[in-house]
């Protein structure tokens, strides 16, 4: 034999050496130490139908072999020849042996033998949770967002299916939208400094991406987190969710398309300011910024100021506050400044420049738009603005809607979506207005149905479909067909040829069936036929055999092995009710009649039942029910006679019957059943039985009487007694003058005759 372990397939079988050895071991005189018994009983284990690799996995199993600081190696997971275990996961350690049956080698594959074969369980695709409430708010101020979860749990995907198409996130939502102290740290350089607490924050061409900034160096860090904003302008409120910018209007939605008019109004028509325009061409030549003119004061809840020169030149636009500080210190190049409530932008990029200011507003103070000369005249400056207004204005303008552009197509076939966002808009003007003043009827679709036609043609192999069997050698298959996509969740199978004729090549599936799970099933209890049932007709019984045996791996049902193997097995009936739907002629239900230290009674009731019908035999079961039929020579004796104990002096137990014949009932002498002296009886005086019998006869004027059954007394009309007093001859079974079971002893009053 060999002096070391086995690896692959041929570790689970002996070599014909081996069987050799062992053979003329256990043939030798050596081998009777096997038959000695263990000196204590051994512990009895749980059963379980699982194979050992289930019951302890690959891990469990290097640290058997090695110590517990060693697990099964990732990189040979799908290795069923040796196991192979590690304690650094960058080496692997392997003994040569195979791992245990039923170690996982794979999604749905299991080690069987030193092969890694498919365990033909049913491949479980995932299956959406139901959302959960909202969670958390990403931030506590600055507007973040909020959302509801849902998991992929029902059912989670097993055994290689699918996991759930979709984002486990949903249903978001604006949340803690109040603005931040001023001494707040962004969202975005929290981000940041968790990797690295000298990070910053550096805003990208992709508003989404978190990437961050040491000194010269900028770092890539994927998408930010879901709520942070897509800009540094703190009067921008859109925020990322999932890589993706989203917008957010000003009532706090997302993609509500609600913007502030042209007033600074969420919501708003845009009738609470007017519009004031003019050209400013004062010839200035004052020099400086301290000496500059007042080109307009702009009053509070100003909104979308512009003051643009008309020409090139040095001269330069300003703005101050209302105490004269220069909100943008001048000179200055192009720059923006948050101050007066909102966003002030300076456009300066050459000395010979045309300059700008804009300011979206609503500004919260008064400000002053200034004219700085530098060294020419004048060319003129163009003043543009709305200023608030008391109450409403009155307008005849019409409002109209508006889109923003359409979205990419979700998919590129068999139906996707594409969405963009509505705006109401002023026709004067193209600014926001509620959505409200549009007319609901011209509203435009905000989402729509695109790419809808069906998928170019392609080839599909499923996978191996469920196992027949848990053991014992099932089957299993896999197709392999052309088809095109409908729709998002569906496919239409198409005729092969038109996957051909689109160049596309057939995949090379060459199994398309074969066997699975081919390991050996426990042990189990197996059947045999049913016995024949114990009546022919009203409920009996039918009894059966069992056998302990167990499907091989093969698929074929082993011999009969030791019952013990079976104990743990679920064991079938080996009873069972029968005829249940056949019932006998039913004469009478005597079962409350019946006494069982005196069942001549109920006898001699049914035996008059079945006279009365013309039945030749008749039958007592089922614990006093009196049975009949037409062909009970047939019915009643069919199957033989059974076991004294399911009989009592002359009455079956349940689900078996006493049978009586009718062929000698006018030749009885004495029909009549009129007392029992049974349970008076004195054995070493029979006498007195018969003198009690004797004296009720005489009492009932009877003139004849017989004994039965050792102190039963019968009788009937003397005519029929003297019609059969002495047709029957002498019985051989009458004792001490009280008959037999089945005998009388007969008397004659006022002789002594007997017979």
């Amino acid at each position: 034999m060999s002096g070391h372990s086995s690896g692959g397939p041929g570790a689970f079988q002996w070599s014909s050496c081996s069987k050799n050895v062992i053979q003329n071991f256990l043939s030798g005189p050596g081998s009777s130490c096997l038959k000695d018994l263990p000196p204590v009983p051994r512990p009895q284990f749980p059963h379980t139908n699982k194979l050992p690799g289930q019951l302890s996995d690959g891990d469990a199993q290097c640290k058997a072999m090695y110590n517990y600081q060693y697990w099964h190696c990732p990189q040979k997971i799908s290795d069923c020849a040796s196991l192979y275990c590690t304690n650094t996961n960058t080496t692997c350690s392997s003994s040569v042996v195979p791992p245990l049956d039923g170690t996982r080698c794979g999604p749905r594959h299991w080690c069987i033998r030193g092969t890694c074969v498919d365990d033909g369980s049913p491949i479980i695709n995932g299956g959406w949770s139901e959302w959960s409430t909202y969670g958390d708010c990403s931030t506590t101020c600055g507007g973040g967002v909020q959302w509801r979860s849902r998991t992929c749990t029902n059912p989670e995907p097993a055994n290689g299916g699918d996991d759930c198409e979709g984002s486990s996130k949903g249903h978001f939502r604006i949340c803690n939208a109040e603005a931040c102290p001023v001494e707040a740290v962004p969202f975005r350089r929290t981000q940041c400094q968790a990797f690295d607490p000298n990070y910053v924050e550096h805003y990208y061409s992709d508003p989404c991406k978190l990437v961050c900034r040491q000194v010269d160096y900028i770092y890539f860090f994927g998408n930010v987190a879901d709520g942070t904003r897509c800009s540094s302008d703190p009067l921008r409120k859109d925020v990322c969710i999932a890589g993706a910018c989203r917008s957010v209007g000003c009532d706090y939605i997302l993609e509500s398309g609600v913007f502030p008019d042209r007033c600074g109004v969420c919501n708003g028509n845009g009738t609470t300011c007017d519009r004031v325009h003019f050209e400013y061409t004062e010839n200035w030549q004052y020099w400086g910024p301290n000496a500059a003119a007042t080109m307009e004061t702009l009053p509070v809840g100003s909104t979308k100021v512009v003051a643009a020169k008309r020409q090139v030149g040095y001269n330069v636009l300003g703005i101050q506050n209302s105490d004269g500080v220069y909100l943008i210190s001048l000179p200055s190049w192009s720059t923006t400044v948050y101050a007066a409530g909102t966003k002030i932008v300076y456009e300066h990029n050459e000395n010979l420049y045309r300059d700008r200011i804009l300011i979206e507003g609503p500004t919260t103070e008064k400000l002053l738009l200034k004219f700085v000369y530098v060294y020419e005249v004048n060319g003129g400056v163009d003043i543009d603005y709305f200023r608030p207004v008391s109450g409403v204005l009155g307008s005849n303008v019409s409002y109209q809607w508006a889109t923003s552009n359409w979205t990419s197509c979700s998919t590129t076939c068999a139906g996707g979506e594409r969405s963009r966002v509505l705006y109401c808009v002023r026709s004067d003007d193209n600014t926001f207005a509620s959505h409200s003043a549009c007319d609901a009827a011209l509203r435009p679709a905000s989402v729509e149905a695109c790419n809808t036609q069906t998928c170019p043609p392609e080839w599909h192999v499923t996978e191996w479909d469920t196992c027949s069997k848990t053991c014992g050698r099932g089957s299993q298959s896999r197709a392999v067909f052309c088809r095109k996509k409908t729709t998002s969740s569906s496919h239409e199978t198409i005729d092969d040829q038109i996957c051909l004729d689109s160049g596309l090549t057939r995949p090379n599936v060459t199994e398309v069936s074969r066997y699975c799970n081919e390991i050996p099933c426990p042990p189990e209890w197996v059947p045999l036929a049913w016995s024949e049932c114990s009546t022919t007709c009203s409920t009996g019984v039918t009894t059966r055999q069992l056998e302990c045996r167990r499907l091989e791996a093969s698929g074929v049902m082993s011999p009969p092995i030791l019952p013990e193997n079976c104990d743990h097995a679920i064991k079938p009936p080996t009873s069972e009710p029968c005829n249940s739907d056949n019932p006998c002629t039913l004469l009478a239900d005597l079962t409350e009649n019946l006494d069982l230290n005196n069942t001549a009674a109920i006898v001699q009731q049914c035996t008059q039942l079945a006279h009365a019908q013309g039945f030749k035999y008749f039958a007592l079961g089922d614990n006093g029910i009196c049975y009949s039929d037409a062909d009970t020579n047939t019915t009643y004796f069919l199957n033989g006679e059974t076991g004294k104990n399911n009989c009592y002096a002359g009455v079956g137990r349940a689900g078996y019957m006493f049978v009586y014949t009718l062929d000698d009932y006018f030749d009885r002498a004495l029909p009549t059943f009129y007392a029992n002296m049974r349970d008076q009886i004195v054995w070493e005086n029979m006498n007195k039985t018969i003198s009690q019998c004797a004296h009720i006869a005489r009492n009932k004027e009877y003139d004849y009487f017989g004994v039965q059954f050792y102190g039963e007394c019968w009788s009937s009309s003397t005519p029929l007694a003297d019609l059969s007093y002495t047709r029957h001859g002498d019985a051989d079974n009458c004792w001490a003058g009280v008959g037999g079971d089945w005998s009388f002893q007969m008397y004659r009053l006022g002789t002594n005759s007997k017979k």
